[in-house]
């Protein structure tokens, strides 16, 4: 998975803030850098990546530093722990 793989080289090289994430993943079309802070019910995590796709249902699928992927919907905001429950398949 293109996220992982992101999350993974950022920190191996150190967390640098200047990363160019289409050095490792490819087109910035789909993936981009996603820094939200998100506080669920669960807990508080820190994305890093994120991802769309034209045939996913409209939110951002997102990868944490902790390496936790989840699915933040776009019309309310709601986090899904199971982003593949929710018709997204990455």
């Amino acid at each position: 998975m293109c996220l992982k793989d992101a999350r993974d080289y950022w920190l191996s090289h150190g967390r640098p803030t200047n990363f160019q994430l289409g050095e490792v993943v490819g087109p910035p079309e789909a993936f981009f850098i996603y820094t939200n802070i998100l506080t669920t019910t669960n807990g508080v995590f820190h994305c890093r990546f994120g991802s769309r796709d034209p045939g996913w249902p409209p939110g951002t699928l997102a990868i944490t530093d902790e390496g936790l992927v989840i699915y933040i919907r776009e019309r309310d905001g709601k986090v899904f722990f199971s982003p593949e429950d929710n018709g997204v398949e990455y």
